[in-house]
């Protein structure tokens, strides 16, 4: 029995190991197309004959700041934009990703050869700041998600975050999140956009 028990052992270890490599990014890069990307390949699948998937971003883990202990108006604006934010996101990625026509196509949550999925990490409708910030308060809006191709591999890892004045000349907090939120999913899409096409990241 002793020697089967070794080679399960001997195995797991091995398993375990092998995975914790392919975890492991060949490249991090900071403060470039996105402020952090993590790439597990050395080239991603080619764009031209690849279809998009982009799957709903989810909120459920996202820190909502001043959504929870602020005014009853930043807790409302958190609250809609747990349901808007990731369909602003969304559209804004699938819209950038069918601009100019270098991917084959591009489909919300169905299958595809690149697969784009991931959650809202920061939803804070105001974070206060020293009051003699001329810029007031500030929404930030963050996510982090991953790229893997159709089989589940993973590609990269990817994280971006906006931040905006909603304390000037009276500016809507969700107005501006819910633009920050089409702004993301722009960001990701042209980090898509540019890694496909083998462009710099930097």
């Amino acid at each position: 029995m002793f020697p089967r028990t070794l080679v399960a052992t001997l195995a797991m270890a091995a398993a375990s190991t092998l995975a914790l490599a392919q975890e492991q990014p060949l490249r991090t890069i900071r403060e470039g197309a996105l402020d952090r990307i993590e790439l597990f390949v050395e080239q991603p699948p080619p764009a031209a004959g690849s279809v998009v998937t982009i799957k709903p971003f989810t909120t459920d883990a996202a820190n909502l700041g001043t959504g929870v202990s602020g005014t009853k108006e930043q807790q409302q604006a958190a609250q809609t934009l747990r349901t808007e934010a990731p369909k602003e996101l969304e559209a804004a990625f699938m819209k950038a990703i069918a601009s100019g026509g270098l991917f084959k196509g591009v489909v919300r949550d169905g299958t595809g050869d690149i697969v784009v999925e991931g959650s809202f990490t920061n939803m804070n409708p105001g974070s206060a700041l020293n009051k003699s910030d001329v810029l007031g308060e500030r929404s930030v809006m963050a996510v982090s998600g991953t790229v893997r191709d159709g089989s589940g591999k993973l590609l990269a890892r990817f994280e971006q975050r906006r931040v905006a004045s909603t304390r000037v000349l009276g500016a809507d907090a969700v107005g501006k999140m819910r633009q920050d939120a089409r702004n993301l999913g722009e960001d990701i899409a042209k980090f898509l956009k540019a890694w496909t096409s083998g462009k710099s990241l930097s």
